[in-house]
C-alpha cells in the first residue's frame, strides 16, 4: 500500500538566506540576490531523475463501477499510483468502520488527443454497482526557482483555488508556494501574455492557515524535500554554483580562491549521491509468457 507523507518545504527566501549565511555575504556585497536564486534553482533542477515529491489527486466522483477509462491532466506525469478507498470493520460502540486507501493493481495510462492522459484499468476492483471513492499518488519534481520574487497579480481569498502572478515565469507543473505565512499546493500552470496562473490550489498547507491576500504581496516558490538528508546535497551544490561566477574573475587570486571553494563544494555534492538512493521505485510490468 503506498502511503502519502508531506514532504518538508522550504521556502526559497529562507533557502536564499541560509546560503548567504554561509557565504557570509548577507548584504550580496560578493554576489547578488538573482545569482543566488539562480544558484539554488540550478542546484534543485540538478535532482531531476533523482528526487520525486508526492502529490494526491481526487478522481472527480470516484471510480464508478463499469468505467474503466479516466481522462487525467498532464502535471499527474507518469509517476503515479491509483488508489480506492475500503472499508475495514472494526468493533466499537458506535459500530462505524475505518477506512483505508489500497493500491489499484492492473493499470497503464498514456497520452490523449487533447493534451492529457487516459487511465485505463484493466478491471475496477470497486463492488458491482457502488462507487468507490478514488484518488491517485503521483510524484512530481521540483521546478526551477523564479530568479526574481513576482507577486500577486489580484487579491485572494481565503477559499479561492487558482493564483495569479504578476508576470511569465518558468515553473513546475507541480509544487508549492508560500505567501505571507500560508503555504499552497498548485498543480498545474498556464501562462497567459503577461501573467502566470497556478491553479488547483490546495490551502493553509503544513499546518499553516488559509487567509486573504492583497495584491501586490510577494510570492516565494518553495523547495520540497521528501527526505531532509538532501540539504547535504542541496547547500553545498548551491554553493558550487554561487563560486562557479567567481572563476570569471580577472585578479588571478580572487579566480583561484573561488575555483579552490568550487572544487570543494562541488566534491561534497557528488559525494552524497554515491549514497543516495531514489525515493521511488520505478513501476514493473510482468507479462505472462510460456517457456518450452
Amino acid at each position: 500500500m503506498s502511503e502519502y507523507v508531506l514532504p518538508q518545504l522550504r521556502a526559497q527566501s529562507t533557502l536564499k538566506d541560509a546560503i548567504e549565511a554561509r557565504l557570509r555575504d548577507t548584504a550580496n556585497a560578493r554576489f547578488s540576490e538573482p545569482e543566488i536564486y539562480n544558484a539554488l534553482s540550478d542546484a534543485v533542477l540538478r535532482w531531476s531523475g533523482r528526487v520525486f515529491v508526492p502529490h494526491v489527486y481526487t478522481v472527480s466522483g470516484g471510480w464508478d463501477a463499469g468505467i474503466y477509462e479516466y481522462t487525467l491532466p498532464a502535471y499527474l506525469g507518469r509517476r503515479m499510483q491509483p488508489q480506492r478507498k475500503v472499508s475495514v470493520p472494526y468493533v466499537s460502540e458506535s459500530a462505524s468502520q475505518q477506512y483505508v486507501w489500497a493500491d489499484i493493481v492492473g493499470w497503464d495510462v498514456e497520452p490523449n488527443a487533447t493534451g492529457g492522459q487516459t487511465l485505463r484499468l484493466q478491471y475496477n476492483e470497486g463492488n458491482i454497482g457502488v462507487v468507490a471513492d478514488g484518488r491517485i499518488l503521483y510524484w512530481g519534481e521540483n521546478g526551477p526557482l523564479p530568479s526574481t520574487v513576482p507577486t500577486l497579480q489580484t487579491t485572494m481569498t481565503s477559499s479561492v483555488t487558482s493564483l495569479i502572478l504578476s508576470t511569465l515565469l518558468p515553473v513546475g507543473q507541480s509544487g508549492f508556494v508560500y505567501v505571507e505565512q500560508e503555504w499552497m499546493e498548485y498543480a498545474g500552470c498556464s501562462h497567459g501574455t503577461a501573467y502566470t496562473t497556478l491553479t488547483n490550489l490546495v490551502r493553509g498547507v503544513g499546518g499553516t492557515t488559509a487567509a486573504s491576500h492583497s495584491s501586490a504581496v510577494s510570492v516565494y516558490f518553495g523547495v520540497a524535500l521528501p527526505d531532509l538528508r538532501l540539504f547535504e546535497n542541496l547547500y553545498p551544490q548551491a554553493l558550487a554554483n554561487v563560486y562557479a561566477y567567481g572563476l570569471t574573475a580577472t585578479n588571478d587570486t580572487d579566480r583561484e580562491r573561488h575555483e579552490r571553494n568550487w572544487r570543494i563544494q562541488q566534491q561534497l555534492a557528488d559525494e552524497f549521491w554515491r549514497m543516495w538512493m531514489p525515493n521511488v521505485a520505478p513501476r514493473i510490468k510482468l507479462s505472462r509468457r510460456t517457456t518450452g
